[in-house]
């Protein structure tokens, strides 16, 4: 998957970030997020978000996850997050405010 098709779902609307770690060169975290016309009622979504091993634990997630909410604010109160059921995750998102939601299945 290109990064770049992946951002373009939410343009004109991106509210991406990504966390730079400046010794490493590298990407230590990411959030691709913000409103795509196929979302239904405006709301603010993020599509993925990914902190590397080497770096959890240190609240780069919860940081991200905020940035988000205090970024879409101004253009909707609602974010919504998927999540797969089981995510090691699950506890973050709720941390940082989000409820569950109904539950999907495909059979």
């Amino acid at each position: 998957m290109q990064i770049g098709w992946v951002l373009r779902i939410y343009s004109p609307n991106n509210m991406s970030i990504y966390i730079w770690d400046d010794q490493e060169q590298r990407i230590a975290g990411l959030c691709i997020a913000g409103i795509s016309a196929n979302i239904p009622l405006g709301f603010a979504e993020i599509g993925e978000i990914c902190v590397l091993p080497s770096h959890r634990n240190k609240r780069l997630g919860e940081f991200m996850l905020n940035k988000i909410r205090v970024s879409a604010h101004p253009h909707t109160p609602v974010v919504k997050l998927c999540v797969t059921v089981g995510n090691s995750a699950e506890q973050l998102y709720r941390k940082a405010g989000f409820a569950a939601g109904p539950r999907f299945s495909r059979i």
